[in-house]
C-alpha cells in the first residue's frame, strides 16, 4: 500500500471516529439540539391556553393590527406541578411545531407570590425552556403551574 493511500485512510478514519461519537449523542441525528431527553431533568407537557396577534402599529397614532405574515404568539402552560424541595430543573415543552419558545413564567394559581427562587431559565432547543429553581421552604410546594411563551410563523434568523 502506498504512503498517499494509507495517509487517506487514516484521514477517513478521524474523520469518522468523532463524526460517529456526535452522532450517537444525538446531536447530528434527526431531532434538533435540545430536544432529546435531558439526563436528570424532567420534562412537564404544555396545553395552549392563550393565542393571538403580535401587534405591530404601522405608524405613531394608528392602530395596532395582526401581521399580515400571520406572526403571533403563543401561551402555553403546565398542569401543576409540585416542587420539590431545595435545588430542582423542569423542562417544559414541547411548544407546538413551528412555534419556538422565546420566555418562560411559573406562578400558583390565586396567590401572588411563590416561595420558589428562581435560580434562572434557558431555552432547551426551539421547543422547549427550562427552569432552575430553588425551592427553600424545607417541603414540596404543589400546584406550580410553569409557562411558556411561543412565536409562531416567524422565520428563524441565525
Amino acid at each position: 500500500m502506498s504512503k498517499v493511500k494509507i495517509a487517506i485512510a487514516a484521514t477517513a478514519v478521524a474523520i469518522a471516529v468523532p463524526t460517529a461519537g456526535v452522532l450517537a449523542h444525538g446531536l447530528g441525528g434527526d431531532s434538533p439540539p435540545g430536544q432529546a431527553p435531558l439526563t436528570g431533568i424532567s420534562t412537564a407537557r404544555v396545553h395552549a391556553v392563550g393565542a393571538g396577534p403580535v401587534a405591530s402599529p404601522a405608524k405613531p397614532g394608528a392602530s395596532a393590527k395582526a401581521s399580515r405574515h400571520g406572526i403571533g404568539l403563543a401561551y402555553l402552560q403546565t398542569k401543576g406541578q409540585t416542587v420539590a424541595d431545595g435545588r430542582t430543573s423542569l423542562k417544559v415543552g414541547p411548544t407546538p411545531k413551528h412555534c419556538r419558545a422565546t420566555n418562560g413564567y411559573y406562578f400558583i394559581p390565586h396567590q401572588r407570590h411563590t416561595d420558589i427562587t428562581s435560580e434562572g431559565d434557558s431555552l432547551a432547543g426551539y421547543r422547549h425552556w427550562i427552569f432552575y429553581r430553588n425551592n427553600h421552604t424545607g417541603k414540596p410546594i404543589k400546584h406550580v403551574v410553569y409557562g411558556v411563551v411561543c412565536i409562531r410563523g416567524a422565520k428563524l434568523i441565525g
